[in-house]
């Protein structure tokens, strides 16, 4: 599992206008980048539909999933998780998702402008990710 979570300014804003735009609706994001070690570095989304039938729980259909996992493949980049978002709530796991949530890949949630990193373990406890802004490079 990752101690450090890297992104950027500019996948981070992608992140936030994909939970804008689902609003009323949790967004889903399958994540895409690199690891190296103990530090995982987030560049690339794939927003995918969300196939839950209420606006405050999402669910992501397989064949959605592998054509999303299929061109992270295709851009160079491994599968590292999701992000999701909560409209109405905080950027914290809900017991829904401590329940549902894959285990031991990346979690994001997104709740207005904050984003928050998990990791889920085995025993569907979840741990806070450190999440840090990478700076532009020249």
């Amino acid at each position: 599992m990752a101690d450090e979570v890297i992104w950027t300014e500019a996948v981070r804003d992608q992140l936030l206008r994909a939970a804008a735009a689902a609003a009323p609706r949790e967004c889903v994001v399958v994540l895409g980048g690199t690891r190296a070690g103990t530090q995982t570095s987030v560049t690339d989304l794939v927003a995918v539909p969300n196939a839950a039938y209420s606006c405050d729980s999402f669910a992501l259909a397989p064949d959605v999933f592998a054509s999303a996992e299929h061109t992270l493949r295709d851009r160079g980049l491994a599968f590292l998780g999701f992000a999701h978002s909560h409209p109405e709530g905080t950027p914290a796991p809900s017991l829904r998702d401590r329940a549902e949530l894959w285990t031991g890949c990346l979690q994001l949630i997104v709740a207005g402008e904050r984003v928050h990193a998990y990791r889920l373990d085995r025993d569907r406890v979840p741990h806070v990710v450190s999440l840090t802004m990478q700076g532009p490079t020249a």
